[in-house]
């Protein structure tokens, strides 16, 4: 950790200097008013009628945008020459070089992709067959998991914190958290051979 944040690093000339700092402060607290304040109404002002949703994806990809452009290629050169100009020394030690060795000069950005196209994979089906099966229940007029005496375990947990005012109460809260687990390793159990031949499979492939 040393070699990333500290006096190492420092004592390389790698750093922050007072210049950078209170640059960033101000930096991020804009970026947080303009997420705040400015995008919802810019938002809800341009969106397409009925298109809220896909606005604020637009709106949300501009502005991640717009604060990796100006952060890396308008703020640190900016403070490159400034610091340099006024002679100042790091006052903490930061470097990010090993992280930049990781993902360009070893591509480990093509690791991230692989796992975004999974991750994004599994949402989409997982939301597709949510939506398809909540929209069955609904025309078969089922009340499956709609009352309090049927629930699944999220909500049934969230009553045990809500009501836990003595010992017993909090042990039995924490035994239904720990219990949320049983599902997941029930299908771990019955599809360890399918998971165990994807993950051998994939880390061939790689």
């Amino acid at each position: 950790m040393g070699c990333v944040l500290g006096p190492i690093t420092r004592a390389q000339g790698k750093g922050l200097t007072i210049l950078d700092i209170a640059a960033l402060i101000a930096f991020l607290i804009t970026a947080a008013r303009v997420a705040m304040g400015l995008l919802p109404r810019l938002v809800t002002r341009f969106s397409p009628r009925g298109l809220l949703a896909f606005g604020w994806l637009v709106g949300a990809a501009v502005f991640a945008l717009t604060f990796l452009i100006g952060g890396l290629l308008v703020l640190l050169p900016l403070m490159c020459a400034l610091n340099g100009a006024f002679g100042l020394t790091p006052l903490i030690g930061l470097t990010l070089e090993h992280y930049n060795t990781v993902w360009v000069d070893r591509e480990f950005w093509r690791n991230f992709l692989t796992s975004l196209k999974v991750t994004v994979g599994v949402v989409t089906i997982s939301l597709t067959f949510g939506t398809l099966a909540g929209y069955a229940l609904a025309r078969s007029g089922s009340t499956l998991v709609l009352d309090g005496s049927d629930q699944t375990m999220v909500p049934a947990i969230a009553g045990y914190f809500n009501r836990e005012t003595t010992t017993t109460d909090q042990v039995q809260a924490d035994a239904a958290a720990v219990s949320i687990t049983a599902p997941l390793f029930l299908l771990v159990m019955t599809f360890q051979r399918q998971i165990v031949s994807g993950l051998t499979a994939g880390a061939v492939k790689g």
